[in-house]
């Protein structure tokens, strides 16, 4: 009995060991191993940096994160450098969307799959802009002077609407405006997904060149920036140019350029224009075609036009070599060329002069001139002499005659002279205007040369003439009687309001159809329809109707038509009747006597 409680105790207290061992080991266990930690879930942590379009950090920016199925989990937001760190998600798909409190940026909605454990680092999330500009030209090659119109586009992609203002950044001189289909604008309201389209208008100056940047600036909430560059290559076309730019003359006398003056540049130029580097005490002048003396010339883009630039070397000038320089300045921007022109001083083999009677004559259109002139060969030697015109004006015709021969060219012995007309014929249809003639007498080797300047003033040419159909008419009193009357223009220059003028005598109607016309150009003519009533108390007779053309400018010589009136043959038979009468109580009464 006591061995077997012996071994009953002995049981109980291996069994106390056991258990003890076990809870000893169930402890440890539940310290190296947590309540929970066998079968717990495994998440993940996502990482990244929100960026600009610049890669600028944005800090503030809202993170959300949902599920799979759309629920919301949690959100953040980014620290001041961009940076998010998301603990804790369990693996599994995700959308995060990014977005901007104010709207500055469009939402942008990023998709994740965390399939282990540990760190998925997205890299830079890139917001866009609310607020983009874009366009389709975003350099050009122009000229100095130019004015270009750069195309582009304003676009709200946010969901915010958007006051936007236009800012430009440019070169030195340049000018620049942003405009729409009505005109410039500074400041324009955008709606959520809208856009715009504009242009922005440069005046390129005409120094520039190389190339040159234009930065437009968009400046809403956000900004948004164009960059343009404009590349600027110097006009091949000169402004100034001369067919003949050397010449020859002798001391004192005068030598003629024709200078062509032109704008290369894109838009409406004035140009000042004058001779540097003059030789001391020669004289010199800038002139028109017309032989105005000018100092400014303007211009239309790639319009040009031709002066006259005179030089004159004094008589006491050496024999040499001389160079002038014709300066044309732009007053806007100036641009300043110079154009050489070289005149070579000869030595006079034979001294030639001309004389007019009458250097400036006034004229009609189409009307020939006259200008008796004398040439003089005071020289030791005979020469031989060429008569020419020096460009006349357009369509204008120059002969020179002695008597009714035509010359060109003409012999003149040593201190012999000779006398001509100039005979100059301007076009009909000529501009009232003054105009420049240029007469030049050469020797034949061209060692001698000098001109003389005859001045046309064109004034209007007019002269109106009347020619009635008859000048001889009749009708019967109390009748009308029809005729016609041309009127012509004779003149050069064309007439206004032309009409009929009619003195009839007293009491008699007068109607003219139609009553005036309204020009007649020269040479045509025009006929008007003239009837003429004849009262019932006007005595059997010849009377006279008076006919003037008149006009704005000229009235016609007069013109008398001459209208005889005859009595109504009713009257004609009744006054025989009366006169049959008369005799027959004649007859009867003379019979009656006889017979007594």
């Amino acid at each position: 009995m006591d061995d077997e409680n012996m071994r009953k105790n002995h049981s109980i207290r291996h069994l106390g060991k056991v258990v003890a061992c076990y809870l000893i080991i169930l402890t440890l266990c539940s310290t190296i191993f947590p309540v929970g930690a066998v079968g717990q879930q495994e998440t993940a942590t996502v990482s990244g940096r929100v960026v600009d379009e610049d890669g600028q950090g944005l800090s503030d920016i809202n993170i959300k994160v949902y599920s799979s199925d759309g629920s919301y989990i949690q959100s953040m937001r980014t620290y001041s450098n961009g940076y998010f760190f998301i603990y804790g998600l369990p693996l599994g798909k995700y959308t995060l969307h990014f977005s901007e409190s104010d709207s500055k940026y469009e939402l942008s909605i990023i998709s994740v799959s965390l399939t282990s454990v540990g760190q998925t680092d997205l890299g830079d999330i890139v917001l866009l802009r609310a607020l983009r500009s874009s366009s389709s030209a975003l350099s050009r090659v122009e000229r100095p002077g130019n004015k270009v119109l750069l195309p582009f586009t304003i676009s709200n992609i946010g969901e915010e609407p958007e006051v936007v203002e236009f800012l430009v950044s440019k070169p030195e001189g340049w000018s620049t405006k942003v405009l729409d289909a009505t005109g410039e604008v500074t400041k324009v309201y955008l709606s959520s997904g809208s856009s715009l389209n504009f242009q922005l208008e440069t005046r390129i100056p005409s120094t520039s060149t190389g190339n040159n940047s234009i930065t437009l600036t968009s400046v809403g909430k956000t900004t948004s920036t164009l960059s343009f560059t404009i590349t600027v290559e110097p006009s091949n076309d000169s402004i100034i140019s001369c067919q003949f730019p050397g010449k020859a003359v002798e001391p004192g006398g005068t030598v003629v350029f024709q200078v062509r003056v032109k704008n290369p540049f894109g838009m409406e130029t004035r140009f000042s224009v004058a001779v540097d580097s003059v030789p001391l005490n020669w004289t010199t002048f800038v002139k028109s075609a017309g032989g105005e003396a000018v100092t400014e010339v303007t211009l239309d883009s790639g319009e040009s036009t031709d002066i006259i630039v005179e030089a004159t070397p004094t008589v006491t000038a050496m024999i040499g070599e001389y160079k002038i320089l014709v300066k044309a300045e732009s007053s806007d921007v100036k641009v300043i060329t110079f154009l050489p022109l070289n005149i070579h001083l000869t030595e006079a083999e034979e001294e030639i002069e001309v004389a007019a009677t009458f250097l400036e004559v006034t004229a009609k259109a189409g009307e020939v001139v006259k200008y008796p002139i004398t040439i003089i060969n005071s020289g030791e030697t005979d020469t031989r002499l060429f008569i020419s015109v020096v460009e006349p004006p357009t369509d204008w015709k120059v002969a020179f005659k002695s008597d009714t021969v035509e010359v060109s060219s003409l012999y003149l012995k040593a201190g012999g002279s000779e006398n001509l007309i100039v005979e100059v014929t301007p076009p009909s249809s000529v501009n009232i205007s003054s105009y420049l003639v240029q007469v030049q007498v050469e020797s034949a080797d061209g060692t001698s040369s000098i001109r003389l300047d005859l001045k046309a003033n064109i004034i209007g040419s007019y002269d109106l003439s009347l020619a009635p159909s008859t000048l001889l008419t009749s009708a019967t009193v109390g009748g009308a009687t029809t005729l016609t009357a041309k009127l012509t223009n004779m003149g050069q220059t064309p007439m206004t309001s032309l009409k009929l003028n009619v003195d009839a005598p007293q009491g008699w109607d007068v109607f003219i159809t139609p009553a005036q016309i309204e020009s007649l150009k020269p040479r045509e003519s025009y006929t008007f329809t003239i009837v003429v009533e004849i009262p019932d108390d006007t005595v059997a007779g010849d009377y006279l109707l008076t006919l003037t053309g008149l006009s704005d400018q000229a009235e016609s010589d007069k013109v008398q038509i001459r209208v005889t009136a005859s009595a109504s043959t009713s009257w004609g038979m009744a006054g025989i009747g009366i006169i049959a009468v008369i005799l027959g109580g004649l007859i009867v009464v003379f019979k009656k006597f006889s017979r007594r």
